[in-house]
């Protein structure tokens, strides 16, 4: 009894400490000029000025990933996928690390995600000409 006693006494003692702890006020941004499309964040901060450089920031690396990706303007001072597919079949293109990296990234992705084989070859081609009636099962690729 004493030993339940003292726990409840102890967590009395630490529950004020909680309301010390710095407050955080919920901040939110948009922006309408990526992707073709709203951009919208949310997030706490401890002042609107840490929310503001924060977003700055934030804002700055989606301008520079949606001029990267962007398939429709050309943008200087970087090659961005519209450069790679207007150059595409005519000259080899240098691109930056980060836009290689998120191709092969893709690829990775693309070859993860492909089934490990045909529906309609080795023991799947039976039942798929079975259900098809006459036709022939689709040849092997």
């Amino acid at each position: 009894m004493k030993r339940l006693l003292a726990l409840g006494l102890a967590l009395l003692c630490l529950l004020p400490l909680t309301a010390c702890a710095p407050q955080q006020t919920l901040y939110s941004a948009s922006w309408f000029d990526m992707f073709d499309t709203v951009t919208m964040v949310q997030g706490y901060a401890a002042s609107q000025q840490e929310w503001d450089t924060q977003t700055a920031a934030l804002h700055d690396d989606l301008v520079h990933y949606h001029r990267l990706f962007d398939i429709y303007h050309h943008y200087d001072g970087m090659v961005n996928l519209y450069d790679v597919n207007a150059r595409a079949g005519q000259e080899p293109v240098q691109v930056s690390q980060e836009l290689f990296d998120f191709a092969a990234m893709q690829d990775q992705r693309r070859n993860a995600d492909r089934p490990r084989g045909q529906y309609c070859s080795g023991r799947g081609a039976k039942p798929v000409a079975r259900c098809a009636g006459e036709r022939e099962p689709c040849p092997a690729r």
